[in-house]
């Protein structure tokens, strides 16, 4: 009887995760061989790619995201499709706080905030305490992160075209639907 077993596995996250730095990276490998008989590596994702699978998952799953928002998904989670579907999650319980009306408007906008929220949580925290800071695209001078950066410059039309107002809104959640809990 003749079995084999697919595991999918980033073996680099593997790796990571099972040794110390200080580890050869030849005796990682002959470590993972003894579970591991065959491996296919497969090609990194292109953010193109990503952007036709977030597109897929939206017109698949009736999400009615517009193309920025779709845009914004993709290119923060260019590398991994799974976080893609975690962020439709989150931003379609996001979106039900909020007025169609506010959602039609600002739905990129709260997206955005979202990402700031989740994945840079030390300028989201600068951002509640100075909305501005994102209104005109600013990050501190000593700000070393370069995915940040990138992704605050990629967001830029977004934050110069939302109203203050609405940011507030937003950054408050003084707009939600569930005010009566």
């Amino acid at each position: 009887l003749n079995v084999v077993f697919v595991i999918p596995v980033d073996d680099e996250a593997l790796k990571r995760n099972l040794f110390s730095k200080n580890d050869c990276n030849n005796e990682k490998e002959e470590f993972l061989r003894k579970f591991f008989n065959v491996t296919l590596r497969i090609k990194p994702h292109q953010t193109t790619e990503l952007n036709s699978y977030a597109r897929e998952l939206n017109n698949r799953n009736g999400l009615g995201f517009n193309a920025d928002t779709l845009a914004l998904c993709s290119k923060e989670f260019a590398t991994n499709p799974r976080r893609i579907i975690q962020l439709f999650n989150n931003l379609s319980s996001e979106l039900c706080q909020y007025s169609p009306e506010f959602v039609e408007k600002n739905e990129s906008a709260i997206c955005t905030i979202l990402i700031l929220r989740e994945e840079y949580p030390d300028y989201y925290k600068k951002v509640l305490n100075d909305p501005y800071l994102f209104k005109n695209c600013r990050i501190e001078d000593n700000e070393k992160n370069e995915n940040l950066k990138s992704f605050i410059r990629f967001v830029g039309p977004v934050a110069k075209k939302i109203e203050i107002k609405d940011l507030l809104k937003i950054l408050t959640n003084s707009d939600a639907v569930f005010n009566a809990i």
